[in-house]
């Protein structure tokens, strides 16, 4: 998987029916970063407007420390706090490294 083209978003269910020339645009305004294991990428009851894509890499999902879900590449989180504005829900590790959008 090329991590620099915007093609690499098709992996994700909510750009799968999108058009190139909008790909490439939702994809120029993403920023990548790459974390270590056990980083916490968001706390549960932050303040936040951004979610997150895995690309690569396994995310542990938490709430109140008891584990919900560990998402893989194509999945993403913290949707709620970016489209509602609602403070998260949950708290989001890094199980290994793991590059996210």
């Amino acid at each position: 998987m090329n991590k620099n083209n915007p093609n690499v978003l098709r992996v994700f269910s909510i750009f799968q029916s999108l058009p190139s020339e909008k790909l490439g645009a939702v994809f120029e305004k993403l920023n990548k970063q790459s974390y270590p294991p056990d980083h916490v990428i968001c706390s549960e009851n932050d303040v936040s407007n951004s979610m997150f894509f895995i690309l690569e890499g396994r995310v542990l999902i938490t709430k109140s420390g008891v584990p919900l879900a560990t998402l893989e590449p194509g999945s993403y989180f913290g949707e709620m706090s970016l489209l509602e504005g609602k403070i998260r829900d949950a708290t989001a590790v890094t199980v290994e490294p793991a590059t996210l959008l």
